[in-house]
């Protein structure tokens, strides 16, 4: 699952001792972050395996932990699924069925409906290349097309030991278009290089697994000062400055090296970028607000969280709030050492460090059915199912004197709060309202309809201080954009994206955004001469290409269309609407035949799209392909009246 943590501390404010009862006190924080942190400039990343000769014991340890198995290959040695007999994954609102076989030693998973005939139609088929997740809570897949890298739509519950969507696909079945992004990768994979100019495009071979680095910063200087005799371990007591020790570094610092993976609730956490950083920056002795302006919704959820929330929900906990830094991550989790499989005993002694058995309120009836007796975690600290990954048990990292506690989660407020504010105070004004921009943008993106437009509207009056305050950058000309043609006032849209287009003229997303706008209000030569520039600068742009289709196609330039949807068919094939409006350019030229074939070779993509279907009713009609029509015509009402 996701990640991280650090090296063992010790807890000095309140007495707590390290975690797994080490008792050993470490050295005093360094006077500086900079005198336990190396230049990160000057130090590259080598890969956990070169870690392996001098510190196998926690090498070996680590591999086993859920961070050490992350990501790696699907081969026969790491089987844990049934790819033989309970094989089969259906969704009974759409009636997409998943496949999932071996063959000769590789593993495949099959997408596909089936007929009036009861045989299988619209076959999507792919190898499934790489393994992510421990299967401590699941087993997701990776696919390769065109060398780039989709996620598979269907996981492996190993709780319940059966095949169901991958969180999220219940909501919206992406099938394998799903693109597998640098930000999954940062949190669910070591040290990965994506290839300029590309989305989901990696430079190989990627890392396989979190490893030491991710906490302990680039290896590159640490391995070559050990190359160099007489004296490779520097002077004795004194930090080593080729690699990051979290011991050593302060509070803050050490325990973000863990929020950079496990600050991001995804139902009530966003995590803007800062302007002009990006994630990959992020090393360990860095703060995470470095890179990130973490915000969260002012009214938490009592009992909804999602996988991802532990530092989230422990933040909340009096024991973080009253403690000055004495609970931390590390106060529980030593990440060289598996936590599952842990005795839950070792948690009860943890709390203990800090709170009196004497001091507990509850009953010695209560008290003597945890298991073992006494287990402050049974009653303070709830284990229930995640938000957004199902019948995945979890625990609430939220400490409360009664996590039994249980109410509806309907959230009533939705202002939103910086996570740290006492580093958010310290930005001026105008970067301040971008900041708080982007958070309310990102959240209306993924909310009800009312929701949204409250978001959007926040997000707008933001937009517009950001730029009053001299904070009128690239991106907030963009977003205020953005924000204005959600509301359908695309004319003011336009004002906003010229002035993005003034300060950098070859802003990707604001001239595709700026392109769609025009083609709104009906300024077509506009658009196409705007996506031509996009053209000029990146031929294989797919969606710039597909955009000048569509402006062609719309004037009735059918022929300009068709070469310009092939192309961008071309550069991305696995996109089901390309394939689409492929196949409503040939109709619009009469050739129907064709038509018809890409219809097919789109629903083979999205086969639970009725859109699609209905495409295929008419070009089958019109093609002279019956048995097309009567079957598009069925699954087209299938969709439209799912079972209940």
């Amino acid at each position: 699952m996701r990640i991280l943590a650090a090296l063992l501390v010790s807890i000095a404010a309140t007495g707590c001792l390290p975690a797994q009862g080490d008792a050993e006190q470490p050295p005093a924080a360094a006077d500086s972050v900079a005198d336990a942190t190396p230049d990160p400039a000057t130090s590259a990343y080598v890969g956990r395996d070169s870690c392996r000769e001098c510190h196998e014991g926690n090498f070996v340890n680590f591999v086993k932990t859920g961070m050490g198995r992350s990501f790696y290959p699907m081969s026969a040695d790491n089987l844990v699924e049934d790819w033989w007999e309970h094989n089969e994954f259906t969704d009974p609102r759409t009636a997409v069925t998943y496949r999932m076989t071996e063959r000769d030693g590789r593993f495949f998973q099959r997408q596909f409906v089936l007929d009036a005939a009861g045989q299988e139609t619209a076959v999507d088929e792919h190898e499934l290349i790489y393994v992510v997740g421990s299967n401590n809570h699941s087993r997701g897949y990776i696919v390769k097309r065109d060398g780039k890298l989709f996620q598979a739509p269907v996981c492996w519950d190993p709780t319940k030991q059966f095949w169901m969507y991958c969180p999220g696909y219940e909501f919206n079945n992406e099938h394998f278009g799903r693109e597998t992004s640098s930000s999954c990768l940062f949190c669910h994979n070591g040290r990965v290089e994506r290839v300029e100019g590309e989305r989901n495009l990696y430079h190989e071979p990627l890392s396989m697994g979190i490893g030491c680095e991710r906490c302990h910063g680039p290896g590159g200087l640490h391995l070559e000062a050990r190359k160099e005799p007489p004296d490779p371990w520097g002077v004795e007591g004194q930090p080593d400055p080729t690699i990051v020790n979290p011991r050593r570094l302060p509070t803050e610092n050490r325990r973000e090296v863990c929020f950079q993976c496990h600050l991001g609730d995804t139902s009530a956490t966003v995590r803007v970028q800062r302007h002009g950083r990006d994630a990959e920056e992020f090393r360990p002795g860095m703060r995470i607000t470095d890179i990130f302006v973490p915000f969260r919704y002012v009214q938490p959820t009592v009992s909804s969280y999602s996988l991802v929330s532990q530092a989230d929900r422990m933040i909340l906990s009096r024991c973080y709030t009253e403690s000055d830094g004495g609970l931390e991550c590390l106060t529980c989790h030593n990440p060289h050492i598996p936590v599952y499989g842990k005795p839950v005993g070792e948690y009860r002694d943890n709390c203990r460090t800090c709170h009196d058995l004497e001091a507990c309120e509850a009953t010695d009836e209560t008290r003597a059915t945890t298991d073992p007796p006494d287990n402050c975690v049974a009653c303070h600290m709830r284990r229930a199912e995640a938000n957004d990954r199902l019948y995945a048990m979890f625990t609430d990292h939220w400490i409360r004197r009664d996590a039994a506690e249980t109410k509806p989660d309907r959230r009533t407020r939705f202002e939103l709060e910086p996570i740290f504010p006492e580093v958010f105070t310290t930005y001026p004004a105008g970067e301040q309202a971008f900041y708080r921009g982007r958070a309310h943008y990102l959240r209306g993106l993924g909310s009800s309809p009312e929701v949204s437009r409250w978001h959007m509207q926040n997000a707008a009056a933001a937009f517009e201080q950001a730029i009053g305050n001299d904070f009128g950058v690239t991106e907030a000309w963009f977003f205020l954009g953005k924000t204005r043609a959600y509301a359908r006032r695309h004319e003011d849209a336009l004002v906003a994206y010229g002035q993005a287009l003034k300060l950098d003229p070859a802003h990707h997303d604001t001239s595709y955004a700026a392109a769609q706008a025009l083609v709104t209000v009906g300024r077509y030569e506009e658009a196409a001469s705007l996506l031509s520039g996009m053209l000029e600068r990146d031929p294989g742009n797919a969606l710039a290409l597909a955009e000048t289709g569509r402006v062609f196609w719309t004037v009735g330039r059918y022929d300009d269309a068709l070469g310009f949807y092939r192309r961008a068919v071309q550069e991305e094939p696995w996109n089901p609407e390309f394939r689409l409006n492929l196949g409503m350019t040939l109709a619009s030229l009469g050739r129907m035949g064709e038509a018809a074939d890409a219809g097919l070779e789109a629903v083979r993509l999205n086969p639970d799209d009725p859109q699609i279907w209905e495409f295929l009713v008419n070009a089958g009609r019109e093609a002279g392909r019956e048995d097309l029509q009567r079957e598009a015509r069925r699954q087209a009402n299938r969709l439209k009246n799912p079972a209940p």
